[in-house]
C-alpha cells in the first residue's frame, strides 16, 4: 500500500471518498451504499473509480453474491473507520448544552408495538423543550439493532434487547416486559383470568413483522405438550385493535402496549394461564455518540417517557384484569 501522498493527491482524496469506501466495504453493494448516503448509484460508482485510481487497487470486485473487498480495502477501512468516528466526535457540540437552542435531525428507530404509545408524548416533549429538533422515525427490528446503528439508519433505537443478540453498540435496559392476552369483550365472552383450555380453544393472532408463524410463546406451550390455535399473523400493531374490534379472536401483546390499546379502544386484558417468556425493553445508541450532549439528553428523555408509560401500565393492571 502507498504510505505517502503528495498534497495534490490528498486534496483529491476528500472525506466523501473515505465515507463511501467505509460504507461500500460494509454493505458490499453500490445500490445499498447509494441509498444509505442519499445519492445516486452513478455517484457511488464514480467515487469508487476515483478511489481505485488513487489506491492503484480494485478495492471491491464483483462476485456472484455482490461485491467483495480486496485485502487492501479491508486494511484501509481499519484505518478509516476510527478516523471518521473521531472526526464526528470532534465536530459534536461541546460545553453547556441547552436543548432549546439545538437545530438538528435525529433518526430514531422504535419497536412497532411501542410507537403509538410513546410518539405522541415524545413529539410533544420535543416541541416544548427542543423545538429546533426534527424527528425521523424508523421501524426497529430487534434482530438488527447493531446494523441499524452502524449503518446510520438510526442514531437511537428503542426495542426489545435480547441477551442472545449480544449488541456491540452501547445500550441501557429500561424494564422487563411480559405478555398478556388482549381481546374485545364484545366479540369474545371471556372472564379474566382465562383458563388454559379456554385460552387454547380461542382463535389467536400472532404479531410478526417478519411473517413468522410461531412466536416467543411456543416453547412454553410445547413444554406443556399443548399448542394454540393461531389463524393469522399481522405485521403491524396499528392494524391490531381494528381487527380485534371486528373479530372473535385474541392476541398476545406486551403488557405496556396492551394497556395502552385497551384504554384507547375499549379492549380487555387477561393474564396468560401459563408462565410465558419475559424480555427486556431497552434503548441503544451509536457508540460514536457516547459523548454527544444531545444524544445523552434525547436518550434520557425517551427513557423517562417510556418509564412513565410503564408505571401507568402497572398502575392500571389490577382494574384492567376485570374489564
Amino acid at each position: 500500500m502507498k504510505r505517502e501522498f503528495t498534497l495534490n493527491e490528498l486534496r483529491r482524496m476528500d472525506l466523501n471518498l473515505l465515507v463511501v469506501l467505509s460504507v461500500l466495504v460494509r454493505e458490499r453493494s453500490v445500490r445499498q451504499t447509494a441509498a444509505l448516503l442519499h445519492v445516486g448509484s452513478p455517484a457511488i460508482s464514480m467515487s469508487l473509480n476515483r478511489l481505485r485510481e488513487l489506491m492503484n487497487d480494485q478495492l471491491l470486485v464483483r462476485t456472484g453474491r455482490g461485491m467483495a473487498p480486496t485485502p487492501k480495502a479491508l486494511e484501509l477501512v481499519t484505518l478509516i473507520d476510527p478516523f471518521l468516528q473521531d472526526l464526528r466526535l470532534a465536530l459534536l457540540e461541546q460545553g453547556h448544552f441547552d436543548p432549546a437552542t439545538v437545530s438538528r435531525v435525529v433518526r430514531f428507530a422504535i419497536a412497532d408495538d411501542l410507537e403509538a404509545a410513546l410518539l405522541p408524548r415524545l413529539i410533544r416533549a420535543l416541541q416544548e423543550q427542543a423545538p429546533g429538533v426534527r424527528l425521523v422515525v424508523r421501524d426497529a427490528d430487534y434482530h438488527c439493532i447493531d446494523k441499524m446503528l452502524q449503518s446510520g439508519d438510526a442514531e437511537v433505537v428503542l426495542a426489545a434487547l435480547l441477551p442472545e443478540l449480544q449488541l456491540r453498540e452501547p445500550c441501557q435496559i429500561l424494564y422487563e416486559e411480559g405478555f398478556v392476552a388482549l381481546f374485545d369483550p364484545r366479540q369474545i365472552v371471556l372472564a379474566a383470568p382465562i383458563g388454559l383450555d379456554e385460552y387454547l380453544a380461542t382463535p389467536q393472532l400472532l404479531m410478526s413483522p417478519r411473517g413468522e408463524i410461531s412466536g416467543m410463546l411456543e416453547p412454553q406451550l410445547q413444554a406443556l405438550g399443548r399448542t394454540r390455535n393461531v389463524i393469522a399473523t399481522l405485521a403491524r400493531f396499528s392494524t391490531l385493535p381494528l381487527v380485534l374490534k371486528e373479530t372473535p379472536i385474541l392476541c398476545n401483546v406486551p403488557s405496556t402496549t396492551a394497556h395502552f390499546l385497551a384504554d384507547h379502544f375499549g379492549l380487555a386484558i387477561s393474564a396468560l394461564p401459563f408462565n410465558s417468556s419475559r424480555f427486556n425493553i431497552g434503548i441503544a445508541w451509536q457508540h460514536v455518540l457516547n459523548q454527544d450532549p444531545f444524544t445523552r439528553w434525547f436518550t434520557s428523555l425517551v427513557s423517562e417517557l417510556m418509564m412513565e408509560l410503564r408505571e401507568q401500565s402497572q398502575a392500571n393492571q389490577a382494574p384492567a384484569q376485570t374489564r
